[in-house]
């Protein structure tokens, strides 16, 4: 069994075969993969596609990028919330996109999912990019219990406070391969290589944020990874962690399990990590 923490699967809707390709792999190599949206739609493909395998984990989410356009909308999205088994991808993001008259919109739709979450006690897949202190500001004022910060590229001393209020860190994708080193700066790169040795081992998980690139110029008019590159990316942390791969991988099993152990909507998704 493997566990991608971080996914995308309804984007291989977007290439002809890949989905059939894509989830006969997830089928034969028993990787169980949480599956993240970043809008209504793309939620609705994934539930379509979880059905045909039960190692698609679905999530609903609205990317932070896209808050604004959800606003005036979340009284008919009432039933996503309250039928959705997980949330995620849902956050901030004020690296990437830097309209600042954006940020409210963020802050708003957050409050939302984060008051659903609380209330249903549900898992949480969260994006805090160039804004993870005030990620941590609103976890602790909503006092979540279950969440995943995927991707983290925030300070040390701001991990260390997520990690005190109980989160777990997916790390892995574009942040450690020596491939995208020529797309960092030096201090980035040696920020990344310190936030996954830093991660206590009860806390780390592994993910893509598949289908990703592979490389920094990968090619057109297919899709970027198939769910085996999670076998890449356990190599590759285990390698900065100064540990075998085989370590790794019980020891995030184990993390993700005992995140959902007693998630009473991911039970089925728990009986299948052993």
């Amino acid at each position: 069994m493997y566990i991608d923490a971080h996914f995308h699967t309804n984007v291989y809707n977007r290439y002809e075969n890949a989905l059939v390709q894509a989830l006969a792999i997830l089928n034969e190599l028993k990787i169980l993969i949480v599956s993240s949206s970043t809008d209504p739609d793309s939620y609705q493909q994934t539930l379509e596609i979880a059905v045909k395998s039960k190692y698609v984990l679905p999530c609903f989410g609205i990317h932070p990028q896209v808050a604004h356009e959800y606003l005036d909308k979340l009284d008919a999205l009432n039933d996503l919330f309250d039928q959705a088994i997980a949330f995620g991808e849902i956050g901030l993001d004020h690296y990437y996109l830097k309209d600042e008259s954006q940020y409210p919109a963020q802050y708003t739709l957050l409050e939302h999912f984060f008051s659903k979450a609380r209330d249903q006690d549900k898992l949480v897949v969260l994006h805090l990019d160039g804004a993870e202190e005030q990620g941590y500001e609103m976890i602790k004022k909503f006092s979540l219990t279950k969440v995943i910060v995927h991707g983290y590229k925030g300070s040390l001393e701001t991990m260390r406070k997520l990690l005190g209020i109980g989160c777990y860190f997916s790390v892995g994708g574009n942040m450690i391969l020596d491939a995208f080193k020529q797309e960092m700066t030096e201090d980035d790169w040696i920020l990344f290589q310190s936030i996954i040795k830093e991660i206590p081992s009860n806390r780390l998980l592994v993910e893509t944020d598949g289908p990703c690139r592979m490389e920094p110029t990968p090619p057109e008019g297919a899709p970027r990874s198939m769910p085996s590159y999670i076998f890449e990316m356990i190599t590759k942390i285990a390698s900065v962690r100064e540990i075998s791969s085989e370590q790794l991988q019980e020891s995030t099993n184990n993390n993700f399990k005992q995140l959902i152990q007693n998630d009473e909507f991911l039970k089925s998704y728990s009986s299948l990590i052993v």
